[in-house]
């Protein structure tokens, strides 16, 4: 902002330096009022606007600017004259430039919650959105958790080991037995009867009002009759069956059988004769026999 004060008919130095310094201090009020206010410490309550005053006649000529007058000596620092009294605000200058922003204040404190407002009408349904992102992926797994305390003992529940006292022989087929009633057999269990050295296998094939029934595929025992005192309880599913064996060494050979009776003669076959053969050589001149015995001796009297 800027103030033009117009020193006319006065030239007593010491008046004109008391004059400046008033000046320099209103400027100095001024620009501290100018400052308060831009920060809002003075900033009272809104008045009413007023009305829009009229157009004011329209601006005059500029005039021209004089020649520059020659810069006079410095001249001595007078004494600082006493305060002059206030003198009546002047009129309000020219609205002066935008200063830069001053730093932000504080937050003020939060102001009490309000009442709640009454609940509005619920919105039309908007449009579906678009699809999420895909599932990331799995994170690492947490650590195990320690392990709790260990829970009450559960209540006994239903078993398979049995007696009973039911007269039965050994053997194959279908055998029925007396046992007591909230046994955990199912039909197609497989189970095994024993007694002492006696033994019978096979599959329930009925269960319920303190009677088993079962069909014996497999026993061993039995030479002393019915039994009564039986064991029950269950028994593994028969094993597949296993590879065969290698085969064993060659066993030494048996002693030569006694021979057989001779068989009938056949019939005689036919006789016919073969071809004559070739004359074989003539045999080597055998060697000179012996010499005879003497012949006797004839008669004189030999005649016809």
């Amino acid at each position: 902002m800027t103030v033009q004060f117009i020193n006319a008919g006065e030239s007593n130095r010491s008046r004109n330096q008391k004059f400046n310094s008033n000046a320099v201090l209103i400027l100095s009020l001024i620009s501290e009022a100018q400052r308060r206010i831009d920060a809002g410490e003075l900033r009272g309550p809104q008045g009413p606007q007023g009305a829009i005053g009229a157009q004011g006649g329209t601006q005059g000529p500029q005039g021209g600017t004089g020649p520059k007058g020659s810069t006079g000596s410095a001249g001595f620092q007078g004494d600082t004259g006493p305060t002059g009294v206030q003198g009546s605000a002047g009129p309000q200058g020219f609205t002066g430039p935008t200063g830069t922003q001053g730093p932000a204040g504080s937050a003020g404190a939060q102001g009490p919650q309000g009442t709640q407002g009454a609940t509005g009408a619920q919105g039309a349904r908007g449009s579906q959105g678009p699809a999420g992102v895909a599932v990331g992926s799995q994170g690492q797994p947490g650590a195990a958790g320690s392990q709790g305390m260990a829970g009450p003992q559960g209540a006994q529940g239903a078993g398979y080991l049995a007696t009973s006292n039911t007269l039965r022989s050994v053997g194959a087929g279908v055998k029925t037995f007396e046992v007591p009633s909230g046994l955990a057999y199912q039909v197609g269990m497989r189970v095994r009867v024993s007694s002492g050295q006696s033994w019978m296998e096979g599959s329930i094939t009925a269960y319920g009002s303190n009677q088993l029934t079962m069909f014996v595929d497999s026993f061993a025992g039995g030479q002393g009759g019915s039994l009564s005192n039986w064991t029950i309880n269950l028994a593994g599913d028969p094993g597949s069956d296993g590879p065969a064996g290698a085969t064993g060494a060659a066993g030494p050979q048996g002693l030569p059988g006694a021979s057989g009776l001779g068989g009938a003669q056949g019939p005689q076959g036919a006789q016919t004769p073969g071809p004559v053969g070739m004359a074989g050589t003539q045999g080597p001149k055998g060697t000179r026999g012996p010499q005879g015995p003497d012949g006797r001796q004839g008669r004189d009297d030999f005649s016809f």
